[in-house]
């Protein structure tokens, strides 16, 4: 009966042993595939920090070259009021200018 009693304990103490031994492994198993996930989740939030971080330059970049343009506009429209106005002025001098012909013309036929 002692034998018999100690067999079966150590019969459950072998089948406890087994359980845990498995419940050890499906716990590895899901560490390993936690550990996997975690450095998805680590590879994929560098990844989007890094987009982000070269959104962000190009934006910069973005609005340099904006401001560049606007400078160039600002320049051109200078230019083009300055280039009016000599224009204005060159035409206020035409009739001046035909008239001296005309005089210079009328003298060389005399």
């Amino acid at each position: 009966s002692l034998l018999n009693r100690t067999a079966s304990m150590e019969d459950d103490f072998e089948s406890e042993r087994r359980q845990w031994l498995d419940e050890l492994r499906r716990c590895s198993t899901l560490f390993s595939e936690a550990s996997v996930s975690y450095e998805h989740e680590q590879s994929a939030r560098a990844d989007m920090t890094a987009a982000r971080e070269r959104e962000r330059r190009r934006a910069d970049e973005c609005e340099l070259e904006v401001q560049v343009l606007r400078a160039d506009c600002l320049e051109a429209r200078q230019t083009a009021d300055a280039l009016r106005e000599e224009l204005g002025e060159l035409r206020a001098l035409a009739p001046h200018v035909r008239q001296v012909e005309a005089e210079l013309s009328a003298q060389r036929k005399i």
